[in-house]
């Protein structure tokens, strides 16, 4: 009996947590049509710009697409399929403003995952996000003024150690260059210690 106490004292405390973890943590997400293809899509979330215009942090991981990435209908950067997740610094206007993906899929199951950093809140990718379905390709933003936005769908939320790491330096454990770097160094042949 005691040990069950003990359990579910143990779940209460950690619940709480999972909760703020699985609110706080970007989700995968698509349009309806199947995402193992070469379907085309377009996401929108529109948030509030800081009162400050202080530059904010944009965290991109796409999944077997290509992304151009805009903001306020300006096109930022090209995410090019299976790149490594990308972190860019960007500048939104005071007031409302829209960020907006556009996503060609490629052979593989599609999604893409974003989480847009500002204090004291966070714009992560979600079915708050909408999406609308391309039929060809667009030459501007304007050209969706008139799409039909659905909910975007969501295939589960990213692991936090995922998004976390983005940009992070490796742990020495972790780092397999280091034979390149001893033998480049002059009399060195031993790798870094542990």
């Amino acid at each position: 009996m005691r040990s069950l106490l003990h359990f579910l004292a143990a779940s209460i405390l950690l619940f709480p947590a999972t909760l703020t973890q699985a609110a706080d943590t970007p989700h995968w997400i698509w349009g309806k049509t199947p995402r193992d293809g070469e379907q085309s899509v377009a996401f929108k979330a529109t948030f509030q710009g800081p009162s400050d215009t202080q530059a904010v942090t944009l965290w991109i991981a796409n999944a077997y697409c290509d992304c151009e990435v805009l903001l306020n209908g300006r096109t930022l950067t090209r995410i090019r399929p299976f790149q490594p997740p990308t972190n860019l610094v960007i500048k939104p206007r005071r007031g409302k403003n829209t960020l907006g993906m556009i996503c060609h899929g490629v052979a593989g199951p599609s999604a893409l995952a974003a989480r847009l950093q500002m204090k004291p809140n966070a714009v992560l990718s979600n079915t708050s996000w909408q999406v609308t379905e391309l039929n060809g390709p667009i030459d501007d933003w304007s050209e969706l003024a008139n799409a039909t936005w659905a909910p975007a769908t969501s295939f589960g939320i990213l692991s936090e150690r995922t998004w976390k790491t983005t940009g992070a330096t490796t742990h020495v454990a972790d780092d397999y260059t280091q034979w390149k770097r001893a033998l480049d160094q002059p009399g060195s042949t031993a790798a870094d210690p542990l």
